[in-house]
């Protein structure tokens, strides 16, 4: 594990056309805010949307046995 690196997931909604779609991401970062940084840059570059048009609806830390996404797990426990 990278130094100050903890895991984290994030779950909201995002305007795509005329209706919202639902998202849930795992992202590594020191911190909340570097999280919403990336979340809102993934979404905007992936999905071409504005960041005011994304809701981040819960932004939580997880413990290692909550991780689902495997990479997001090999960097946490440093395997």
């Amino acid at each position: 594990m990278v130094m100050g690196m903890k895991a984290f997931r994030v779950t909201g909604r995002f305007k795509m056309g005329n209706s919202m779609s639902v998202f849930s991401k795992e992202y590594t970062a020191a911190d909340k805010k570097q999280v919403e940084d990336k979340a809102l840059a993934d979404l905007g570059s992936k999905h071409r949307v504005k960041r005011k048009d994304i809701q981040i609806e819960k932004l939580e830390e997880l413990t290692n046995d909550q991780i689902q996404d495997s990479s997001i797990r090999q960097m946490v426990e440093g395997k």
